[in-house]
């Protein structure tokens, strides 16, 4: 669906806001600060808003759910994963069975598109590797010694931590995928999820938007905000402990409270209306 507003931003007027879900609208099961109000906001003044994360841990339907638990306007329809974004990239070169080291809903995810996961490995057209708790690093996951020579390693995001309650970091997809490498003895072919730029592609093509028409708003310099450059996108930095202002062309705001103060929703007659 077309968006039917746009909302601007230092002089940058984008009709659509794309949001990390990770330590930006949420920690673990505990909203953000002034996310309802700025969804809110944004939802009423006719904006498009895109949830996308790089945890491939849960099904897309699963992070639907919590959202919308959270009382968020998520749909199937606006929220991605870097686990529904392996499916697609997987799905457009023709490859639907893969060895993986990663979570059962991401095993889920895969077959739900249409991508068989293969128990055996000596089949499997490549190897997914994604987000797990309670990965061993002194267990070489048996699949690895299965799976036939130079299959392509694809990665779901290469996040060496990711936030939870009470500002903890746990160790991130990225720190797998390094294992993995180096079990395998080489590196990383793909990385589907940010800071590559596959994922916004993916939803540009669904959504009819350019690069140019999103704005990003995430807390991770090396993934949400590095996307955001790579592909030419206006950015907004959470950084709870940094200062409103600007880092090159990133707006930098402490919270996202800090975010609805600084927008304004451009009326009919071209005149700015502060949120």
């Amino acid at each position: 669906m077309s968006p039917t507003a746009e909302v601007n931003l230092a002089g940058a007027v984008v009709p659509c806001v794309a949001f990390d879900l990770d330590g930006t609208i949420y920690f673990g099961d505990t909203l953000a600060d002034g996310a309802a109000h700025l969804l809110d906001s944004l939802e009423r003044w006719g904006v498009e808003v895109i949830f996308f994360t790089n945890n491939s841990m849960k099904t897309r339907a699963a992070v639907v759910d919590k959202l919308v638990g959270m009382g968020l306007p998520a749909t199937s329809d606006n929220t991605y994963t870097s686990g529904s974004a392996v499916g697609g990239y997987l799905l457009e070169r023709g490859i639907d069975r893969v060895a993986i080291v990663g979570s059962e809903g991401l095993v889920a995810e895969l077959a739900s598109g249409g991508v068989r996961v293969t128990q055996t490995g000596g089949d499997a057209q490549a190897l997914v590797v994604g987000l797990v708790t309670g990965f061993d690093f002194s267990h070489r996951p048996e699949i690895l010694d299965r799976i036939p020579a130079g299959v392509p390693l694809i990665a779901a995001n290469m996040d060496m931590t990711y936030p939870v309650e009470g500002g903890r970091l746990l160790p991130g997809c990225g720190a797998i995928v390094r294992a993995v490498e180096t079990w395998i003895g080489r590196p990383c072919d793909q990385v589907v999820g940010k800071p590559g730029t596959f994922m916004l592609d993916l939803l540009c093509r669904e959504h009819g938007l350019c690069r140019t028409d999103v704005l990003v708003v995430g807390d991770s310099v090396d993934s949400d905000i590095a996307m955001a450059r790579a592909a030419g996108c206006r950015s907004v930095l959470i950084d709870a402990a940094g200062t409103t202002g600007h880092v090159g062309d990133t707006v930098v705001v402490r919270d996202l409270s800090e975010l609805h103060a600084l927008l304004s929703w451009p009326d009919d007659r071209g005149e700015g209306s502060r949120a």
